[in-house]
């Protein structure tokens, strides 16, 4: 996956006329309720300007989300307590101005309305004083044009790259359990490969089973080999979801309903894997021993990465005592949901978290440490090998660049 990059954190400075005099905290938008938002205009205000950038950002192809770092150096044209900038779907952090006083931290309120922040200091910024911003962010990756978006390479046909080298394969499948042992575990993994890529073909074949089996509430029979990408492409929608969970609840066959928790755990419903989550802690409708999988399974799915990892970090203490510290199960999220890490700004999030911890809420496990040592491997193969994969992918492909 090639990803071609759009900064989506813009100062913006309006320089005509029609704001005239018109100061910052003039008529303003209540955005909080209890903290009003010191601009009510789209267009920002003139009080201060920025004088140079310095960006740095760190994409993670395999979770589709970045983190970065900016430092922004103003000049003040008029005393404000306000620096308002456009910014969309980003989550800030750390957000601090550099003063000729020092370093000190900077209130931020957010106005989805106009896409602005408003970073606020308790402190009058003076006119004619050069100031600096820095501030840390993140973002999912966008599916639009908008910002730092994602694309991959596609055939001529509009096929992915990787499908391209499989889809003959993959269409010589049949839809059954026939063959042997490992033609039919083959079967079973290419299905759901191509279902997860939304491969036309196999999709469309998938969603037909679907649409039977739902019909029949569950009764159908399905062949063992092509559950998994049939409960996939379930897990697609909201009803498709909700009617598997209704479908794993009732199940008493191990093995369904492990196929169908799965299942639930690869749809690209953000708030459907969240409940996932909580409700495996609170082990109510699904089971808390089940948790470790849920999360591992998350985490997985690009649209849950992040969210496993801000799971563990805001239930930690709940979880080093419903799994007790050092358990096996407390091993295996942790392990779980790091060992795909590999950059520098995943390394850092991961040691800050676990760093901040004490010795008898485990800070010293061993697993952390086996954490930190798994993502800098991942790292030095990452540095060593992405570059020589990508040149050959260059060299040997023959598609057009798609956005996705």
């Amino acid at each position: 996956m090639l990803v071609a990059p759009l900064c989506l954190l813009v100062l913006f400075v309006y320089l005509g006329s029609l704001l005239g005099a018109q100061l910052p905290y003039e008529n303003p938008r209540d955005i909080t309720g209890a903290h009003p938002f010191p601009w009510d205009q789209m267009r920002l205000p003139k009080t201060v300007f920025p004088v140079h950038y310095e960006m740095t950002i760190h994409p993670n192809l395999t979770t589709l989300d970045f983190m970065g770092i900016v430092r922004i150096q103003l000049e003040v044209r008029m005393d404000t307590k306000a620096i308002v900038l456009h910014a969309k779907q980003l989550k800030t952090f750390n957000v601090k101005l550099r003063t000729p006083e020092g370093v000190r931290a900077l209130r931020v309120l957010e106005n989805p309305y106009y896409q602005q922040l408003a970073l606020l200091s308790d402190e009058v910024l003076t006119e004619g004083k050069d100031y600096e911003v820095q501030l840390e962010f993140s973002a999912q990756l966008s599916d639009s044009y908008h910002g730092f978006y994602k694309s991959s390479y596609r055939t001529s046909s509009g096929e992915s790259y990787i499908l391209e080298l499989f889809k003959d394969l993959i269409n010589q499948q049949k839809w059954d359990d026939s063959g042997t042992v490992s033609e039919r575990m083959l079967r079973s993994y290419l299905l759901l490969f191509a279902c997860i890529r939304n491969f036309t073909p196999c999709v469309t074949r998938a969603s037909q089973l679907f649409n039977m089996w739902k019909a029949s509430d569950g009764n159908m029979s399905l062949p063992v080999d092509v559950t998994m990408a049939v409960y996939a492409v379930g897990a697609q929608t909201s009803e498709g979801w909700d009617f598997l969970f209704e479908k794993y609840i009732q199940s008493l066959q191990t093995s369904i309903k492990s196929r169908i928790k799965t299942a639930l755990a690869l749809t690209p419903l953000h708030h459907k894997l969240r409940w996932m989550l909580e409700q495996s802690l609170l082990g109510e409708v699904m089971k808390t021993q089940d948790l470790p999988d849920v999360m591992v399974s998350v985490s997985r799915n690009p649209r849950g990465h992040k969210l496993a990892w801000d799971f563990i970090q805001a239930n930690w203490q709940t979880l080093i005592k419903k799994f007790e510290l050092g358990s096996p199960s407390v091993m295996q999220m942790v392990a779980g949901v790091t060992s795909h890490y590999s950059t520098k700004t995943m390394l850092q999030s991961v040691q800050k978290f676990f760093g901040s911890l004490k010795k008898e809420t485990g800070s010293e496990m061993r697993c952390i440490q086996q954490a930190y040592d798994t993502i800098n491997d991942n790292i030095r193969w990452s540095k060593s090998n992405l570059p020589i994969l990508q040149s050959w992918l260059n060299k040997h492909n023959r598609h057009v660049h798609d956005d996705l």
